[in-house]
């Protein structure tokens, strides 16, 4: 039955030719990876919901895996069951139930799963395959376009390092996080910042008002100075980097409304409740006329 399965043709990649450049070598791939993620995609819903954290279908080495991948994330997409028996239908609908080797293959699939909780090691196996496969696939365009000496070196640089980024990038991507982990960071934030004992836990404006509400300029925040010509946003920021130097709580990082670490998303939050509670007890005092800084 397995045997069957694997004589499927399949479509040869560009970098799979005998060009001199791979030798006609079978490139980097698991394919009982690949079985094991479609597997325990069809045991449980939860390990649908891992599999497209960390993988697309680019992942995939086989265009049989590709069809049954994109078959589940449209029942998943729906949210109807994926099963055996939907999963059938709904490749039959799309025409590719033959292709893939009809239901006596997906009934296989089962075979390579001991049980789905593993399904994001399976998935890291398939990413690591696929990022070779890649590599091999760039540096072989690469190296043709150097041979055909049509390009400028200059040209053919920048090529490369747009490529390989391109892969980099998708290697760091990053899915979602579950709200119970960002929650417990920011309860370890909390009890950190009340161990320190002061309200300014990060990098101090020079405004007491602004750090009451702010509790200082915090790590992953990107900080936006504005106004008119001509009323002091040089000297204020030029003063702000000075304090940040020589604060012990480290350097301002990215954004200021927008986090781009799980910590930061926790912490904001916390912050948030903060400032509230203080524009509350502000609006009861009688507003300052000055605005000069603290030394």
């Amino acid at each position: 039955m397995e045997q069957a399965a694997e004589r499927i043709a399949e479509p040869r990649r560009p970098f799979e030719k005998d060009d001199g450049l791979t030798g006609g070598r079978i490139p980097p791939q698991s394919l009982d990876a690949e079985r094991s993620v479609l597997g325990a995609m069809l045991l449980s819903r939860d390990a649908i919901a891992a599999a497209i954290q960390h993988l697309d279908e680019r992942a995939f080495y086989r265009e049989t895996h590709r069809k049954i991948w994109r078959s589940m994330l449209s029942l998943f997409d729906r949210n109807e069951a994926v099963d055996l028996v939907t999963l059938v239908e709904e490749l039959k609908r799309r025409k590719d139930l033959e292709a893939i080797g009809g239901a006596t293959y997906l009934t296989s699939l089962d075979q390579f799963v001991a049980t789905a909780a593993n399904v994001e090691h399976y998935c890291k196996i398939v990413n690591e395959k696929a990022t070779l496969r890649r590599l091999i696939d760039v540096g072989t365009e690469i190296v043709g376009e150097c041979f055909d000496q049509r390009k400028e070196p200059a040209a053919l640089l920048d090529r490369a390092e747009q490529a390989i980024f391109a892969i980099s990038d998708d290697r760091l991507r990053t899915g979602f996080h579950p709200m119970r982990q960002l929650v417990l960071q920011g309860y370890s934030a909390i009890e950190e910042y009340r161990q320190r004992k002061v309200h300014v836990t990060g990098v101090p404006s020079g405004f007491y008002d602004l750090d009451e509400m702010t509790a200082g300029f915090q790590k992953s925040d990107f900080i936006v100075i504005a106004g008119r010509p001509s009323m002091g946003k040089t000297r204020r920021s030029s003063a702000s980097r000075c304090r940040r130097n020589r604060s012990s709580s480290g350097s301002c990082a990215r954004s200021r409304g927008w986090t781009s670490t799980r910590s930061g998303a926790a912490t904001r939050a916390t912050r948030s409740t903060r400032s509230s509670r203080t524009r509350r007890r502000s609006s009861t005092r009688p507003p300052s006329t000055s605005t000069t800084p603290r030394p």
